[in-house]
Order: structure tokens, then C-alpha cells, then sequence
């Protein structure tokens, strides 16, 4: 999480880290426009002191996860069925995985006013690069490390899920094997849910 103004805050934060050491901060203050710089600087804690063999994952603050769930699909996911591992790929090689929505073809917003408005000048194209949307997704502890450092030189995007699932993933120059819809028949639906 970002930092805060708020004192009581601040107090409560600090309370809660060193009771349960449960907390990574970073030096920027905690804002819907910081999200991709916050989800950048969890990618960059994981990938420099987590082994290849760790997922990382990205999780809206409106979902819940069943972490039972996540772990036996997890599971099914990485350890092959058959010879075939083109199929279910190891840790290193797997892809970015959109567990909530996967948007294989999805446009910018043009409203002007909107929460989510895209101008031309900042992306002229029609479409945004295959992404994942929100609520959750996960990858390799490895590719968050190659997202977090092709960040350093890929221009701004304030909408974190296309910036980071999109644009960035695009840049690794592997097509887009490098990203995949959750696979359904895998997929418990109790594993995921939106706070309502």
C-alpha cells in the first residue's frame, strides 16, 4: 500500500505491521491514480525476494478470494496430466492468467468526463492490446520481474490492468502466449467473488 496523511491512520498501519509483519509500503501516497505504480512496486518486492517458483498475483480490493480454491486450481494448472507440456506450462512459463475477465478485444473509453476517458492523443487505436481486467490475475513470480523492469521504459498508462497486462506483456516480444483466459473447466466457481 501507498502512504497516508491521515495520522490515526498512519498510527493503525504501523500497529498492524509490527504485530503482524504483514504489511509492504511504498513511498507514494495511496490514491486510485497510484494503482499501477502500487501493483508495479508489489511486482518488483516479489520478483527480487521471491524464489521462480512463487506466484504472484494481483487482486482488486472488492474481491475475495477462496484460498483453497486458488491453490488446488493452481495446482491443476501447473502439474501436467499428460506428456504434452505445451498444455499446462511450468512455473516459469506461465503466462499471465486472467482469472476474472480477460478482454480480448475491448476499446478505449472516448466520453470525455468518464472515470476511464482515453483522449486520442494518448492512444489513437481502436483497440487496447489483449488484457486482463480487473478483479484478478496472476503470472510467474518471473514475468513480474520482466513486467516491473520493461516499466522502467514504457510510457505511462493510468489504467493499470491494460498498462500492465497489455502494453507492458506485449513489450516481452512473445506474441500473446503470454497471457491466457482462466481455464473454465478447471475453474471452481466458488474460487472467486465480488464484494457487493
Amino acid at each position: 500500500m501507498g502512504t497516508t496523511k491521515d495520522p490515526n491512520l498512519r498510527g493503525s498501519l504501523e500497529e498492524e505491521s509490527s504485530h503482524h509483519g504483514d504489511i509492504l509500503q511504498f513511498n507514494t501516497e495511496d490514491s486510485a491514480e497510484t494503482v499501477p505504480e502500487k501493483v508495479l512496486a508489489g511486482m518488483q518486492w516479489a520478483s527480487s525476494n521471491l524464489t521462480h517458483d512463487w506466484i504472484y498475483s494481483s487482486v482488486d480490493d472488492d474481491m475475495v478470494v477462496h484460498v483453497e480454491n486458488l491453490v488446488e486450481y493452481l495446482n491443476t494448472l501447473l502439474v501436467p496430466e499428460d506428456t504434452n507440456v505445451n498444455i499446462r506450462p511450468c512455473y516459469e512459463q506461465l503466462p499471465i492468467v486472467c482469472v476474472y475477465s480477460y478482454q480480448a478485444k475491448d476499446s478505449p473509453n472516448r466520453i470525455p468526463f468518464s472515470k476511464w476517458y482515453v483522449s486520442y492523443g494518448k492512444m489513437s487505436g481502436s483497440y487496447w492490446p489483449k488484457h486482463c481486467r480487473g478483479g484478478m490475475y496472476l503470472m510467474s513470480v518471473e514475468m513480474a520481474g520482466r513486467i516491473f523492469h520493461i516499466s522502467r521504459k514504457t510510457p505511462y498508462l493510468y489504467l493499470d490492468d491494460v498498462w500492465i497486462t497489455g502494453y507492458m506483456r506485449r513489450k516481452l516480444n512473445e506474441g500473446d502466449c503470454n497471457i491466457m483466459v482462466r481455464l473454465r473447466k478447471l475453474f471452481n466457481k466458488k474460487f472467486l467473488s465480488k464484494v457487493v
